[in-house]
């Protein structure tokens, strides 16, 4: 397996643990900003299409504004626990001042038995 991270995403910690456990880490110059587009093209070519992502807020921040989220599953937890400063999507200092929104259309919910809410939406990229 091989995994290709922005340095700006490279941790020395978690490129050693990827290592250690036969995962061939590649770290590429720029930001994801400037890979997510190709990666995510490769991805698509590479696996009839389509492809699931996980990551953070910065990652969902990056396919919004790249426009290459077609659909989001978020789970909820029956506890809340957010460390300060945490968000579901950044707004990093220098950020562009121009807001923006996408509209997202429920296709299904369904809660766990021990109180977890999972939802899936559907972007709708002509908002």
């Amino acid at each position: 397996m091989s995994l290709v991270v922005p340095e700006s995403c490279a941790a020395p910690e978690h490129r050693t643990y990827a290592k250690e456990n036969g995962v061939d880490v590649r770290v590429v110059s720029g930001g994801i900003d400037e890979l997510l587009p190709g990666a995510i093209g490769l991805a698509r070519s590479e696996n009839g299409g389509e492809i699931d992502c996980e990551g953070g807020p910065h990652l969902l921040e990056a396919l919004l504004r790249a426009g290459l989220l077609d659909e989001l599953v978020l789970s909820m937890s029956p506890h809340l626990h957010f460390p300060s400063g945490v968000h579901l999507l950044p707004n990093p200092e220098g950020a562009d001042t121009h807001p923006w929104q996408r509209r997202l259309h429920v296709v299904s919910a369904f809660s766990s038995d021990d109180g977890g809410l999972y939802t899936r939406w559907i972007v709708d990229h002509n908002d």
